[in-house]
Order: C-alpha cells, then sequence, then structure tokens
C-alpha cells in the first residue's frame, strides 16, 4: 500500500524569463536566496527550496502554510525588479518520500500546483491557493492585489519599503539614504505601506491558522 502524506508544494515560474538581460546576476540572487530560505524555514521545509529548470522554477515541500507567503514574498522582494508567479497547494505526495528532494518528489499535490500555475501564467495573476479551504479565492485575490500595489512601486519606493521592513526605524533609513525623515514618511505613505502591511499579516495570520 502507497504511504501517501498531505503537505504544501509551492512552485515557482519567473516571469518574463527570456527578457532578462542580465542573467547572472539574477541567478546569483535567486541561488542566494534560496540558501537563505533553506536556513531560515528549515523548521517547517520538508523538501527544501530547489532549482528545477535553469532559474525558471522552483518547487519547495512545506509542512504546512504557515510561512509559504511569507517565503513567497521574501523572494519577490530579493529578487527585485524580476518576478516569479507563485503556486500554494496543498494535498498528497506518494512517490519519493524518502529522499525529501523536491526533484524527485511526485504525488497528486505537484500535479495540482501544476494544473494552478498553468491557469494564472494566462492570466496577469503571480499568486494562486489551493489550500482546499474557503477562503482560497479570497486570499488569493488579496495576495494578488498586494502584487499588483508592489509592482506599481518605484525603484526609490521599493529601496525605501525593503529597507523599512528591514530597520523599522525612520530615523536609521533617513541617515542611511542622507534624506529627511519626512521624506521616509511620505514614500512609504505614496507606497501604501500601512494599508498593505495590514493586508499582509491578515493572510499571514489566516495560513497560520490552517
Amino acid at each position: 500500500m502507497i504511504n501517501k502524506k498531505t503537505f504544501v508544494v509551492v512552485i515557482g515560474d519567473l516571469i518574463r524569463s527570456r527578457n532578462i538581460k542580465n542573467r547572472f546576476l539574477v541567478s546569483k540572487k535567486i541561488h542566494n536566496i534560496i540558501k537563505i530560505i533553506n536556513r531560515e524555514y528549515m523548521s517547517n521545509i520538508f523538501a527544501p527550496l530547489e532549482l528545477t529548470k535553469g532559474i525558471d522554477e522552483f518547487s519547495l515541500v512545506l509542512k504546512n502554510p504557515a510561512q509559504s507567503y511569507c517565503i513567497c514574498r521574501t523572494i519577490d522582494e530579493y529578487i527585485y525588479p524580476e518576478r516569479y508567479r507563485f503556486a500554494i497547494v496543498k494535498g498528497q505526495l506518494d512517490i519519493g518520500m524518502t529522499s525529501k528532494n523536491a526533484k524527485t518528489l511526485d504525488g497528486p499535490a505537484f500535479h495540482k500546483a501544476a494544473d494552478c500555475l498553468n491557469k494564472i501564467k494566462k492570466t496577469d495573476q503571480r499568486f494562486i491557493f489551493d489550500l482546499g479551504n474557503d477562503c482560497d479565492l479570497l486570499i488569493s485575490e488579496a495576495a494578488n492585489l498586494i502584487a499588483i500595489i508592489a509592482d506599481s512601486r518605484s525603484a526609490r519606493q521599493q529601496e525605501i519599503v525593503e529597507l523599512y521592513n528591514r530597520y523599522n526605524n525612520q530615523k536609521k533609513i533617513a541617515r542611511k539614504l542622507k534624506i529627511s525623515q519626512q521624506a521616509i514618511s511620505d514614500t512609504l505613505k505614496q507606497a501604501n505601506y500601512r494599508s498593505v502591511l495590514k493586508a499582509i499579516n491578515s493572510i499571514d495570520a489566516y495560513l497560520a491558522g490552517r
């Protein structure tokens, strides 16, 4: 009898990868963030984040969905201005379980994740959740709205948002960038920082309870 277990599969597809001019630089960024993700989220990882088709695709298997959205956002921020589209799916795995290797694992969860990713490739969406819950569509739409806002930010706004996420201190960022604290405050408002953060925290809290 095949031993099937339920996990959360996260797969990513690099958007417009053929148009990337400096693939070496992007590859370096992606390999660095893979190391960071696998280290920082080790306790919830069943099969580590791994590239499966050059830098164009990756797979990750988590024990539960709690940190899935956070991981995707971290990847997005790290490889900016490049972006992945993500499928986050809960389902069963039944092949390659002992390997704990995303390349050799297989099962219904991977098939469903691939189908989900193909579905949003035909749209401008970047996130799709299929965790078997009534709120999957709502969470997907919220994540996509957040992505639209993030993608509309200027490079300067994105830089300040990332620094504020890291330091949570406007004065420190102002000193670092040699601009006024008021300029930092104004930029965060223009980037809809607080509204976006509230939505992000709501999604993270929901997934933590699944």
